[in-house]
């Protein structure tokens, strides 16, 4: 593909990313009875780690196009710095995606999962944002940059476990466990986590893999 046109088709998509996720977020708190499950009403919408997930990821896409019009004389070329945190946005996105797909779809019906909002932050926006990954072009991600993908699910693990300790994992549709992955006790919800931190590292390790290959691929197309 020609620089030119990878440049123009990834600084469009990068733009249609940034834009979808405020877009998808106004939707679901201005419409919380049109989206299904999972959408809250204001800022208690951002409890859910698929909300947040979307927003790192917007925000990764936002600052990609900041970077990608600074640069434009070099073809759009991104920092590690800017490259890592996009990935990590489209890793977030993939565990998001994947977590629908096997675990809340069935438990709740992809109906509700694929409604309104929903249909944005669990599947448009996340499918969006891992087929950017090939359209990037920048500077090299080390490997151990991979362990930065623990941080947005640790958090959010802390936060989720924390509020459940201090405000007790409640009544349905009031739960405080609003993921049920407690439903089957803590020592399943321990595993469940662990398989959540295993998902999001090997989705940023193997989107790695994706970005470096395409990116030495232009390079010798050049």
């Amino acid at each position: 593909m020609k620089e030119k046109v990878r440049y123009d088709l990834s600084l469009l998509w990068e733009i249609g990313i940034a834009v979808a996720v405020p877009v998808a977020w106004c939707m679901m708190v201005y419409r919380p009875d049109e989206n299904g499950l999972f959408s809250s009403v204001g800022l208690n919408s951002l409890k859910y780690f698929t909300v947040q997930s979307n927003f790192l990821a917007g925000i990764g896409s936002l600052l990609c196009v900041m970077e990608m019009l600074i640069h434009r004389n070099e073809n759009g070329k991104l920092r590690s710095g800017w490259i890592t945190l996009r990935l990590l946005g489209s890793a977030s996105l993939f565990l998001t995606f994947l977590t629908v797909v096997a675990f809340l779809g069935p438990l709740y019906g992809y109906a509700s999962m694929y409604k309104g909002a929903n249909l944005w932050f669990h599947l448009i926006i996340p499918i969006a944002s891992i087929l950017g990954v090939p359209l990037l072009r920048g500077e090299s991600i080390s490997k151990k940059q991979t362990l930065f993908a623990f941080v947005p699910i640790s958090c959010y693990a802390v936060f989720y476990v924390s509020n459940i300790w201090i405000n007790g994992i409640g009544v349905r549709p009031h739960s405080n466990d609003w993921y049920g992955l407690l439903n089957w006790g803590y020592g399943v919800g321990i595993v469940l986590l662990f398989i959540l931190c295993a998902v999001i590292v090997g989705a940023f390790a193997a989107l790695r893999w994706l970005y470096h290959r395409c990116n030495r691929r232009s390079e010798t197309e050049v």
